[in-house]
């Protein structure tokens, strides 16, 4: 298999628009994960580990069936890490 890609071991998401006002780029981070907790939760994809890390101020937080949600003491701890 010349083409093949390793797999994905897990995803992490840096779920900072979670604290934030609802603009066009909260509400479309905000779709893109409810999609992909969709497909990830009927086995439309296969089913990886995808963890959501949002800062400790985050109000109410979705409550997706296949994404764990993390809560961060820290937001520097959010800013340094590196994201897909």
């Amino acid at each position: 298999m010349k083409n093949a890609r390793p797999a994905l071991r897990s995803i992490t998401v840096n779920g900072r628009f979670l604290s934030q006002p609802i603009t066009g780029v909260q509400r479309y981070a905000f779709e893109l994960l409810t999609a992909l907790d969709l497909l990830l939760s009927t086995g439309a994809l296969e089913r990886i580990p995808v963890t959501v890390l949002v800062p400790k101020d985050a109000g109410v937080l979705p409550s997706w069936s296949s994404l764990r949600i993390r809560s961060e003491e820290h937001t520097s701890e959010l800013q340094s890490r590196q994201y897909l």
